[in-house]
């Protein structure tokens, strides 16, 4: 999905540092990320205008988030989710892989 090579950290030290998986995010808001979004009554987009904030605003109160990571990595999760209006399943289908291969490329495990 043309990521760079220079990487300092792989998802799964992302997840440590958060102190948690992204299985254990969806499971402690007691859904999944599509879910998230309805339980809102929003999607990503109106997320960040009910918080009257964009993500870039959120991930600077966080000192990251999945912004900085997407950036990182060359893509924007939200852009992804305007345009395709969908949910990560998609993502992955769209840069023909999924979630299980782009761990095996960074040598590390999401586990999930």
């Amino acid at each position: 999905i043309g990521l760079p090579e220079r990487i300092t950290t792989d998802i799964t030290q992302i997840s440590h540092r958060y102190h948690t998986y992204i299985t254990q995010i969806s499971h402690r808001y007691h859904t999944d990320i599509t879910h998230i979004s309805h339980r809102y009554h929003t999607d990503i987009t109106h997320i960040s205008h009910r918080y009257h904030t964009d993500i870039t605003q959120i991930s600077h109160r966080y000192h990251t988030d999945i912004t900085h990571i997407s950036h990182r990595y060359h893509t924007d999760i939200t852009q992804i989710s305007h345009r395709y209006h969908t949910d990560i399943t998609h993502i992955s289908h769209r840069y023909h892989t999924d979630i299980t291969q782009i761990s095996h490329r960074y040598h590390t495990d999401i586990y999930i």
